[in-house]
């Protein structure tokens, strides 16, 4: 596993994912002929309930106490493009997210179970899952979905979107994942 590891690290740092700004790439693969393993980084602040939305659509405006709304593309998620049918295996390598500055760093796999404040939001479902944790939604569903730290899946669309479970407020969010995909032979 220690060998993977180190592999996965130098990939991503080769492929020029060394950190997460609005200029570098959000998605890499390790060739020019975008073949191979699939590499992302998710930030923190990454809202499946944004995903596919235009520029200005918010996120959990009601919620109370006056906490500032997200907003796309801000707090948008990061997707990967994947083969409709294929399996694919993915791993967490390095990273951990918290939702404030004085709250502990989780791991893709969180920490305690949350349910998305805002219920079903643009047109996206609830979901319960551990706060901080990896997770995903397909295009063309409304389900988001938990990932944690590695699995395994079959790409249900072409597109899978990937962000961190929060309760609200991703803005104030902090770290990121980084996450590789390798389709199984």
């Amino acid at each position: 596993m220690k060998k993977v590891m180190i592999g996965f690290v130098v990939g991503m740092v080769i492929a020029g994912c060394t950190q997460m700004s609005p200029t570098s790439p959000s998605v890499v693969r390790n060739s020019e002929s975008q073949t191979g393993p699939i590499g992302t980084y998710v930030p923190g602040t990454a809202s499946l309930w944004l995903a596919g939305q235009s520029d200005g659509t918010r996120a959990n405006p009601q919620v109370p106490g006056g906490y500032p709304v997200d907003v796309a593309p801000d707090q948008s998620p990061v997707y990967v493009t994947l083969e409709v049918g294929k399996v694919y295996t993915y791993l967490v390598g390095f990273g951990c997210v918290k939702n404030g500055p004085e709250l502990p760093c989780s791991d893709a796999n969180g920490s305690y179970l949350v349910p998305h404040s805002g219920g079903d939001e643009n047109g996206i479902l609830n979901l319960v899952a551990p706060l901080n944790s990896l997770i995903g939604l397909f295009r063309g569903s409304n389900q988001p979905f938990f990932l944690g730290m590695s699995g395994e899946l079959v790409a249900k669309s072409d597109r899978l979107w990937l962000g961190t479970m929060d309760g609200f407020e991703w803005n104030n969010n902090s770290g990121q994942f980084a996450v590789k995909f390798y389709e199984k032979e």
